[in-house]
């Protein structure tokens, strides 16, 4: 227990000492949309995990699932991801999808 809290003392220390390794996120601008089609996404703990995996793609603005109608909306900036990239994100969570509208 004593070497956790040296540990997490020496962490604080380096931040403190080092605030410019703090970084903000930076807002994502959000130019494009897409709606994905997701049949096996039948639960909300299926949307919270798409949610998740495709939250974490770098790029993405904003991921809105819906198992009702078994369609996800996904904002993202085009400069920074593309669909390719977010489809593979949903399949690699365990929810293959197809696109249904992008622009």
């Amino acid at each position: 227990m004593r070497n956790f809290a040296t540990a997490l003392f020496v962490m604080a220390l380096l931040f403190v000492a080092n605030p410019a390794q703090a970084t903000v996120p930076m807002p994502i601008e959000a130019d494009q949309q897409v709606v994905l089609s997701v049949d096996n996404m039948v639960c909300v703990s299926c949307e919270m995990r798409i949610e998740e995996a495709l939250g974490a793609v770098n790029g993405v603005a904003s991921v809105n699932a819906d198992a009702e109608s078994k369609t996800v909306r996904v904002s993202f900036d085009s400069q920074r991801t593309n669909i390719r990239a977010i489809v593979a994100a949903s399949t690699e969570a365990g929810h293959p999808a197809e696109v249904v509208t992008g622009r």
